[in-house]
């Protein structure tokens, strides 16, 4: 008897809607039914009703529309964090400068999407953060500017004895070695495997190992993550004058 494929239904990505304004509502829900695999299964316009919803919900991905203006709200957004870190943000914003990326930050959300963005980027961003990514650090890694700023606010933290971790938790203890600390100062600086492993006296394979090593225990994909949290909480500092991260 002949075997039929079983076909398996994409896992649906459950979403909570935050924007004050009913046309913007609808417009997100619109990009949203356009997707298989996200449903809207609330909708809230301010930050108490936000909360309250996710405690009943429990969504995977609450998405914060541009028509919230963070810029006064900032607390409030960090207050939705503290109170659902199970669900994610995903904030859209109308600006596209430093100011509003940091302010991004700031606010725990784990990515940031300009309203100007094209509707499969929002849901590509929407599917990333449900599955465990932070991607508002890629963003952050390629503007220096806001890298630094970053940095200085959770070396503030650090020096008031609390630093803090990708979710905006606080967390006690650095997981890193002091070697492994060393080499991603290293990799900040924009050094290869090769520099690293020339500059402390040790081999390639070591660095490697090194390296593979950190990614596991930070939760992350690639070096540019790592040091993006790295500096998030105060283990390393950024160099004045870094260079792009090496590959290898």
């Amino acid at each position: 008897m002949p075997k039929t494929a079983i076909q398996v239904a994409p896992r649906l990505i459950r979403i909570v809607v935050v924007e004050p304004q009913a046309l913007v509502r609808a417009s997100l829900r619109e990009i949203v039914s356009e997707e298989p695999d996200l449903a809207v299964v609330g909708e809230v316009t301010d930050i108490d009703s936000a909360i309250e919803m996710c405690h009943d919900l429990s969504p995977d991905v609450v998405l914060m529309g541009a028509g919230l203006d963070v810029s006064s709200t900032l607390e409030e957004v960090r207050r939705f964090s503290r109170q659902c870190p199970q669900s994610p943000t995903v904030l859209i914003g109308n600006r596209p400068d430093d100011q509003a990326l940091f302010m991004a930050v700031q606010s725990g959300a784990a990515a940031h999407v300009i309203d100007r963005a094209r509707p499969s980027a929002l849901a590509e961003a929407i599917r990333g953060v449900a599955a465990g990514e932070y991607l508002i650090d890629r963003t952050v890694a390629a503007r220096p500017a806001v890298a630094r700023r970053v940095l200085e606010v959770f070396r503030e933290a650090s020096l008031s004895g609390q630093t803090i971790d990708r979710r905006g938790q606080p967390r006690t203890l650095v997981p890193l070695s002091a070697r492994e600390t060393a080499i991603l100062t290293a990799i900040s600086n924009g050094l290869s495997n090769k520099d690293i492993a020339t500059s402390l006296s040790i081999s390639q394979h070591t660095v490697a190992n090194h390296v593979k090593s950190v990614l596991r225990k930070l939760a992350v994909n690639n070096r540019t993550q790592a040091v993006l949290i790295a500096m998030r909480n105060s283990w390393i500092t950024l160099p004045e004058h870094s260079g792009p991260l090496q590959r290898n």
